[in-house]
């Protein structure tokens, strides 16, 4: 004669409160991980935390618009260029979910370069971007002076 075990219910209770409790320890420690890796990432030794502007670039770099140079410092000072321009603001769209940026998208000015190693969109998809939606222009139809800083009268 086989018994047949009888589950009260406090197993299976248990059970799902161990899988629970499991499920969030895992989902805490995949949080804390993304969160101390944006931190490592933003981090910009010429940005200390008294700087002005600390918290936005923080924000804005752990999002992917803006980045560092390839010695990590930020250069908080430094004048942007048109095609930085270009980037910072198409991303900007991308993070609002109003832009998005493929290989499809074609920039037709001859001064600008094909993507690089690090980001293969920078910077002629992004000018291309901003191009056609005509949130910068051009300084003839077929140049783009990427190179040039950024200023109200070269938009």
């Amino acid at each position: 004669m086989k018994l047949k075990s009888v589950d009260t219910g406090h197993s299976a209770k248990r059970r799902r409160s161990f899988a629970l409790g499991l499920g969030g320890v895992v989902c805490l420690t995949v949080a804390l991980s993304l969160v101390s890796l944006a931190l490592a990432t933003t981090s910009f030794p010429d940005v200390p935390h008294t700087h002005e502007y600390h918290a936005a670039i923080r924000e804005l770099a752990g999002k992917g618009i803006i980045g560092g140079y390839q010695d990590g410092k930020f250069g908080p000072d430094d004048p942007v260029r048109r095609q930085q321009f270009a980037k910072m603001i198409v991303l900007t769209g991308v993070d609002l979910g109003k832009y998005t940026v493929s290989e499809d998208d074609v920039c037709l000015f001859k001064d600008v370069e094909i993507g690089g190693y690090a980001d293969p969109f920078f910077p002629d998809k992004y000018v291309a971007v901003c191009a056609a939606k005509r949130i910068t222009l051009g300084t003839t139809p077929t140049t783009f002076d990427p190179w040039e800083y950024s200023s109200p009268d070269t938009r």
